[in-house]
């Protein structure tokens, strides 16, 4: 359930970096890899200052042997 309240704050504003990083987050924890690194780098985009999505996309991409 708490995956569509995010969805429902994206389509009031698309760009809330502080969501689409938590979305990576969900979607990451339910095993969807690919999926979290589209959110995390979305919430890059949407603020290049905001460094949690970063760092999250480091993690994700050590955890899973991307790098």
């Amino acid at each position: 359930q708490a995956i569509e309240w995010f969805h429902k704050s994206l389509a009031v504003n698309a760009h809330n970096y502080a969501t689409l990083n938590d979305l990576g987050c969900i979607v990451y924890l339910q095993g969807n890899v690919q999926e979290a690194i589209t959110f995390f780098k979305k919430a890059i985009e949407a603020n290049k200052q905001y460094r949690m999505p970063v760092c999250n996309l480091g993690f994700v991409a050590f955890t899973e042997k991307l790098v």
